[in-house]
């Protein structure tokens, strides 16, 4: 009888992932949707499966699937369910959307399959084991892990330690298949777009990003230096990429990170410190926080990253289209969004 429902849970697993596979390169792919559906509530478990199997990495890699589903499993319970925002959800959201940047969008045409697995770990990976709140505020209480990585990147180290912890596990260490040179250069790449999704180096790594492409070379695809910042605009759209989704979608994860961040500022506010900006629920109006977030942060972002990469234009409609909504919401609607949070 065990062996029969083993079976069947198996054949049930191959047949979301079978559609999965083609599914997950669509922009307004529903991750809410998908938790609902898979049995335990894993969606990060079934994308990271499924992704698996559009780029074929299993076979192109030689990798053991055993080890690869047991990574994947062990990376989202290290992720935190009681987080509204920075969760499992969030994570495969962000690999679906990095897929959709690449497969649909150019930004991984030219791209070698060991930078194609680095970007989707990485996506899978990038917020492993958040606090559900921000470098600040680590460094402000001064926090065990803002003194072990010298409140350099906090979070970002953070992450990084846990899922590469995770990947010397003997049961979970798929990229033993790989050899050391290609092991290097995996972790490399990682390292590298992990460590990007750390917002204080927004405007850095954006204006790295447009001196390049305004240089007389531009953005070289051939070069694999290129190929990494590419794929680093790509996480980091990918990061942000709720406020380009569909209304429904947008305003849903819009609730879950301001959920968070309001946790965030009674925390502060229980320990005496300054509030964060955005973070206090009695003073903070949520369309104009959106609205400057959108419009002095994403928008730039992803003007760029179309200028570069123009299949991801709707992506940028839909971005204005949100952007045009939190400007035209009134006060009443405002409260009653932001009581909601």
């Amino acid at each position: 009888r065990a062996a029969a429902a083993a079976a069947a849970a198996h054949a049930d697993e191959l047949e979301v992932v079978a559609e999965l596979v083609e599914a997950l390169t669509r922009w307004d792919f529903d991750m809410f949707a998908l938790r609902e559906r898979v049995p335990s509530r894993n969606p990060l478990y079934y994308t990271g499966v499924a992704l698996f199997e559009l780029f074929d990495f299993s076979a192109t890699f030689g990798f053991d699937g055993a080890k690869v589903r047991a990574f994947l499993r062990a990376i989202e319970a290290a992720y935190r369910a009681d987080n509204a925002y920075h969760n499992n959800v969030h994570a495969a959201d962000v690999a679906q959307s990095v897929t959709h940047f690449v497969t649909q969008c150019g930004a991984g045409a030219e791209c070698t399959e060991l930078e194609l697995l680095a970007a989707v770990v990485a996506a899978l990976v990038h917020d492993v084991d958040h606090l559900g709140v921000n470098n600040a505020f680590l460094i402000r209480t001064e926090h065990e892990f803002a003194l072990t990585f010298n409140d350099q990147s906090v979070l970002e180290n953070h992450h990084l330690r846990t899922a590469f912890g995770v990947l010397r596990r003997a049961e979970c260490n798929f990229v033993d298949a790989l050899d050391a040179e290609q092991r290097r250069t995996f972790r490399d790449l990682v390292v590298q777009l992990v460590l990007a999704t750390d917002f204080s180096r927004h405007f850095e790594l954006l204006g790295q990003f447009k001196t390049k492409q305004a240089s007389d070379a531009g953005v070289d695809v051939q070069c694999a230096p290129d190929r990494a910042l590419l794929l680093t605009m790509a996480l980091k759209c990918a990061d942000i990429g709720h406020t380009a989704k569909s209304h429904a979608l947008h305003v849903e994860w819009t609730r879950r990170v301001t959920r968070e961040f309001f946790a965030q500022g009674d925390a502060e506010k229980s320990r005496g410190l300054d509030v964060s900006p955005f973070m206090d629920r009695d003073t903070t109006v949520l369309s104009k926080s959106q609205t400057g977030f959108i419009q002095f942060l994403v928008l730039p972002l992803y003007e760029a990253f179309v200028a570069q990469c123009p299949d991801a234009a709707p992506c940028l409609a839909q971005l204005r289209d949100n952007l045009a909504f939190w400007q035209s919401l009134d006060a009443d609607a405002d409260a009653a969004l932001a009581a909601q949070c």
